[in-house]
């Protein structure tokens, strides 16, 4: 799925990620991680956006909460951070 980015978040991850607050940074950097835009194309196996959708992206993606004890996606070994 493709979106068109109209609004990104900054977050504490992001000041602690330009701080270098967990090693040595490469610059320049772009933060925000946590975006929202519309959906301008969607691939053959998505069936729950379609074009012209709003869509929003948190900082955790493709995770199986069923899979996940706790029920927190931060902990679940299949997280994907973006």
């Amino acid at each position: 799925m493709l979106i068109d980015i109209k609004f990104a978040s900054i977050c504490h991850s992001d000041i602690h990620q330009m701080k270098g607050d967990w090693g040595k940074q490469v610059y320049p950097q772009v933060p925000g991680h946590e975006i929202v835009g519309i959906v301008r194309e969607i691939g053959k196996n998505v069936t729950k956006f379609k074009v012209g959708d709003r869509a929003g992206v948190g900082c955790m993606v493709d995770t199986d909460l069923n899979s996940c004890k706790n029920g927190g996606e931060q902990y679940c070994k299949d997280t994907i951070f973006t």
